[in-house]
């Protein structure tokens, strides 16, 4: 058969030609086909990976945006409670400087009348000032307190001395 192709016209010859270019051509075209479209498929799933990786980021970021509103919602009620904490401290500070100025002014009684006892001789006197520590005046309520020391100074924890 093939011997009669060459034997034959040329014109069954370049037919023959003709057919084995087109036959070439085609199996160029579904390889080069075949290499793109693999191609294809590795860039698809590559591109499913890349999807799904965005899709958990996303995921961990609404999880941490939830986590930072909690935060901040837990970090606003620990600063109110300090706030009233440090409220609450300020009252007790308070409350212990005057409970201080009474048991000065107790003491500053108890003085009198010792002093009145042992003093009558002596007409000196001066005016009382209550104070703490670092001088500062406590509440004297408009009373001019006399007696013979300058000052009675009541330190933080409620003692008092006499200066």
């Amino acid at each position: 058969c093939f011997g009669n192709i060459l034997s034959g016209s040329n014109y069954d010859y370049v037919r023959l030609l003709g057919f084995a270019r087109v036959w070439r051509m085609a199996r160029l075209v579904s390889s080069t086909l075949d290499v793109a479209d693999c191609e294809h498929n590795v860039t698809k799933g590559k591109l499913f990976k890349e999807e799904q990786n965005v899709n958990n980021l996303r995921k961990q970021l609404v999880i941490m945006e939830e986590s930072k509103e909690n935060e901040k919602d837990i970090r606003k009620k620990v600063e109110g409670m300090l706030q009233g904490y440090k409220d609450e401290v300020e009252t007790l500070t308070e409350a212990l400087k005057i409970a201080a100025y009474d048991v000065a002014n107790d003491a500053y009684r108890e003085l009198e009348l010792c002093d009145q006892s042992s003093s009558e001789n002596e007409e000196k006197e001066s005016r009382v000032v209550f104070v703490d520590e670092d001088g500062d005046e406590f509440y004297d309520n408009g009373n001019d307190h006399v007696m013979k020391e300058g000052r009675i100074v009541v330190h933080e924890d409620g003692s008092y001395e006499l200066r």
